[in-house]
């Protein structure tokens, strides 16, 4: 397997009754664990249309993008060797969903957990996504402002078509 760093964008779905939506993961790494659910950012792909497509993939829910609350560079290694297993750099977004009811899908279950008490499945969810939660949703971390620029290679070099920055 091609060894690389994988941009994956994990969502912070949170309803109006201070819940967040966790997904038990199927699939290594972390089988078996509750964490964000997300997915890779495909080429061409901006940051929004990514989570929102996932999201819906992962639950059949739609959603609107909140903010964008920060950026983890997580390595996994193995205990004994210390070998390199996965390489990500995540952007972790808060989401609104349109409803409550999410569709298990092969990616597997999905419940919502409330904010308040998710200390409580410390254990259960994966260690890194739990550190996440507390900070970008819990404490409540400010967003971080992200900004589109849309370049095109003209013949006499590159030009900005569309930019909202």
């Amino acid at each position: 397997m091609e060894k690389k760093i994988l941009n994956v964008v994990l969502g912070g779905v949170i309803n109006r009754k201070g819940e967040i939506l966790l997904l038990s993961r199927r699939k290594e790494p972390y089988i078996g664990f509750w964490g964000l659910p997300g997915g890779k950012i495909e080429f061409g792909e901006h940051l929004e249309e990514t989570i929102k497509r996932e999201i819906k993939e992962e639950s059949d829910i739609d959603v609107e993008f909140v903010a964008l609350k920060g950026l983890v560079h997580e390595i996994l290694h193995e205990e004994k060797s210390n070998e390199k297993l996965a390489h990500f750099l995540l952007w972790i977004c808060q989401l609104a969903p349109s409803h409550f009811e999410a569709k298990e899908s092969q990616e597997g279950q999905l419940k919502w957990f409330p904010l308040k008490t998710i200390s409580s499945h410390k254990e259960t969810l994966i260690p890194s996504d739990f550190l996440m939660i507390k900070k970008f949703f819990v404490k409540k971390t400010p967003s971080i402002t992200f900004h589109k620029v849309k370049m095109v290679q003209t013949k006499a070099g590159y030009k900005i078509t569309k930019t909202d920055l």
